[in-house]
């Protein structure tokens, strides 16, 4: 589950910035410590936007706990 939020958090930061859908290039997800119940919070930043790959950085955690997972992924920035 943590790799699908890494990837659905991601694209989003990246297709909101640039107004279209983004294609999944390249994903790592680690995973830091065991899932607890509680709400997770999702961080995406993204480190680079350029005119062909987009790449961010997303934290997964839960309630301001310890770090569940964290990922890095690069998107294809042109139009599909």
């Amino acid at each position: 589950m943590p790799t699908a939020v890494v990837n659905a958090c991601g694209s989003d930061a990246v297709a909101g910035r640039l107004g279209h859908k983004v294609l999944t290039v390249d994903l790592r997800c680690d995973f830091d410590s065991p899932g607890k119940p509680g709400d997770l919070q999702v961080l995406a930043r993204p480190l680079r936007i350029g005119a062909t790959l987009a790449s961010v950085s997303v934290e997964i955690r839960v309630t301001d706990e310890n770090r569940l997972a964290s990922g890095r992924a690069v998107y294809l920035t042109r139009a599909p």
